[in-house]
């Protein structure tokens, strides 16, 4: 967990329950009082967790196994002292989806195995100096849906099995540039479900099963333009 002290700043630590089983892991940024490397979205892969944190080159993604000497720099994603910022960390069997920047490509979709080589770009959704705003990152189903902007369809709801040929648009529920915005995703029953805006129903609740088919709006709460959620 992450915890603040006045030596240290907020730092990584360690629990058994006990009081002498409560320590710091490790000062990642040994910088006094000047606020610690703030370890953020612990997520466990591969029986370590990664996290983001912040030394000397910037807020990068890190690695541990609990102890000191195995607490490091997983990969130095946005090399030269730019932040890659990593976060969304979400579980996919073995690998791990979370968003970065590097220092090509604005914030996209990344994917890690918790080694340096497999952490990589998963898919440059908008290529070029505009970024796809991958947000809501959800586990379902084997997939991680989540909604992203590839500059041609607004806003939309996105599906990723971990591979670049497997992330794609699930379904463009308002077609064209135009955004649907969906946000709120909540599993229940083997569905997932969320609400999505449009100009004839305005925010309404939405279903999907991870399909194009299966992905549909629940029921017009409020009829007409206005929004029931």
């Amino acid at each position: 967990f992450s915890a603040a002290e006045y030596q240290h700043g907020s730092e990584l630590w360690c629990t058994n329950g006990t009081l002498m089983g409560t320590f710091m892991v490790k000062d990642i940024l040994a910088n006094g009082t000047t606020g610690g490397s703030n370890p953020y979205g612990f997520t466990e892969i591969n029986g370590m967790f990664i996290f983001a944190a912040t030394d000397t080159i910037g807020r990068e993604l890190w690695i541990s196994d609990g102890t000191t000497n195995g607490t490091h720099l997983l990969k130095d994603i946005y090399q030269g002292g730019g932040h890659a910022n990593p976060a969304d960390f979400t579980k996919l069997g073995s690998k791990v989806i979370f968003t970065a920047r590097d220092g090509s490509n604005h914030t996209e979709l990344w994917v890690t195995d918790g080694t340096a080589g497999g952490t990589q770009l998963l898919k440059d959704i908008r290529p070029g100096s505009s970024t796809s705003y991958p947000s809501y990152l959800t586990a379902y189903n084997g997939n991680v849906i989540f909604v992203a902007d590839n500059g041609s369809n607004g806003t939309e709801l996105w599906s990723t099995d971990g591979t670049a040929n497997g992330t794609q648009m699930l379904v463009d529920i308002v077609p064209g540039p135009y955004s649907s915005d969906p946000v709120g995703f909540t599993e229940m029953g083997g569905k997932l479900y969320f609400y999505a805006k449009t100009s004839q129903h305005g925010s309404e609740l939405w279903v999907t099963d991870g399909t194009i088919a299966g992905t549909k709006m629940v029921k017009d709460i409020y009829p007409g333009y206005k929004s029931g959620m």
